[in-house]
């Protein structure tokens, strides 16, 4: 995004907050811009504290923003329980995405989608309503594409030193399994 902007990584300065806490920043005046994401960007918005130059569709369209990680043990000595907590997973993810309309949560199961992310998050049901909802593979798939430009971005500003082959941390094993089991989506 700084390389759209004709900026380098080291022309700005780099403050590292949770999410909630970057509203919170931009409202002291503690940080001038940030690369919030929903639904604290909504919220931020909707408090006058902020506006929304462009989302990150627009500079890093289909970003792969978060996995879930087994540690080895957990992996290979109780294989039975990650197999089914993932089963679990791309069910919730299926869930989700029906969840999703136009952008936003206000498909079908959108009422159980909003009441549990208002739990979570202690945000207002009608922030979670207006925000744009972030969509998520119904498979359970990565992004490897974005994962590999993650890599080469991180060891780029020395984030990390090592060569990292994604599929020395990618196992879809899981993924395949409760893909399996429960089939294709419908």
């Amino acid at each position: 995004m700084l390389q759209k902007a004709g900026l380098k990584y080291d022309d700005v300065e780099h403050v590292f907050l949770g999410f909630p806490e970057q509203v919170v920043a931009l409202q002291n005046g503690c940080i001038d811009a940030t690369c919030l994401l929903e639904p604290w960007a909504t919220q931020a918005i909707k408090l006058g504290i902020a506006t929304r130059i462009f989302g990150a569709d627009n500079w890093y369209p289909n970003q792969q923003l978060a996995v879930v990680f087994y540690s080895v043990d957990f992996a290979t000595k109780r294989q039975d329980a990650a197999n089914r907590f993932v089963v679990a997973y791309v069910r919730a993810l299926r869930y989700y995405n029906d969840a999703l309309r136009n952008g936003h949560i206000a498909g079908k199961n959108a009422a159980d989608i909003i009441a549990i992310l208002a739990e979570v998050t202690k945000l207002d049901p009608q922030t979670l309503r207006e925000m744009t909802a972030a969509g998520v593979n119904p498979t359970g798939h990565i992004n490897e594409k974005s994962m590999r430009e993650d890599i080469a971005t991180f060891k780029q500003h020395n984030d990390i030193t090592a060569d990292v082959p994604l599929a020395t941390v990618v196992d879809m094993q899981f993924v395949d399994h409760a893909n399996a089991v429960l089939g294709p989506r419908r």
